[in-house]
């Protein structure tokens, strides 16, 4: 069963009621609940084109069960041992495996809880970016929104890592666009911070150099001056590298 399977995704004139008949006898009964009424809703006689979105749905879920199987082979053996569905026109299967796009509302069941979780995440961090670009926003907030904002970009990270590994090879997963915004928004702020952190450690090391030299010349007022600034500057570094560190 497992080795037709896999024919069938394999083979570009592959049957559409011999995949649904995989379909709906291997599926997982969230995925029977959200797409057998849909890919069930064909004429008898209808013919359905391989780029027909019905097919490519059948095609995603298909492949999906193939790897379950591939994972945890006994959960399927009895249900192996139903009817095998009818092949109308068996042909060799030659050339790779068909690479297939789904968004995250076609993900298998079991990555559910990463999804629903994505979906919180994108728009919250939308929210959070879009108070620190805010040109009137205190330092002292926007340190606190950029210590709120990355955990929640590594916690995002690591559902994308999560998700793209609990995938076959041949299936991409659509990042939606909400998360590509995101991506950008948080490359501009890693870069804005490496050069913030850059210009803070110049800051130190000019302001150290006039520290010295004002004490070598007996100006106290201005060595002072200059202690105070070194020593706002390295609480903000040392305030910046913490949120950072802990990020990391």
């Amino acid at each position: 069963m497992f080795e037709q399977i896999q024919e069938w995704i394999k083979n570009p004139k592959r049957d559409y009621r011999e995949g649904l008949g995989y379909f709906k006898q291997f599926a997982t009964k969230q995925s029977k609940n959200s797409f057998q009424t849909y890919l069930e809703g064909v004429e008898d006689d209808e013919k359905i084109e391989q780029f027909d979105p019905r097919f490519t749905l059948l095609v995603n879920q298909v492949v999906f069960i193939e790897q379950r199987m591939k994972a945890n082979p006994d959960a399927f053996a009895e249900a192996a041992k139903a009817e095998t569905p009818k092949k109308e026109k068996p042909s060799v299967t030659q050339g790779a495996t068909l690479s297939v796009t789904i968004t995250l509302d076609e993900l298998p069941e079991e990555l559910a809880p990463q999804r629903a979780r994505l979906t919180e995440l994108i728009p919250l961090m939308a929210k959070i970016h879009a108070e620190m670009a805010n040109e009137k926003l205190a330092d002292d907030k926007r340190l606190a929104l950029l210590k709120e904002l990355l955990p929640l970009d590594e916690e995002r990270r690591a559902i994308w890592e999560q998700i793209n590994s609990g995938t076959p090879e041949n299936v991409t997963v659509e990042s939606p666009e909400g998360n590509e915004v995101i991506n950008t928004n948080m490359l501009k702020l890693g870069v804005e911070l490496a050069k913030k952190v850059k210009n803070l450690k110049e800051k130190i090391t000019r302001n150290e150099d006039s520290l010295k030299k004002h004490i070598d010349g007996g100006k106290q007022k201005l060595a002072d001056e200059a202690l105070e600034r070194i020593t706002a500057y390295k609480a903000e570094l040392a305030t910046l590298e913490a949120i950072v560190g802990d990020s990391e």
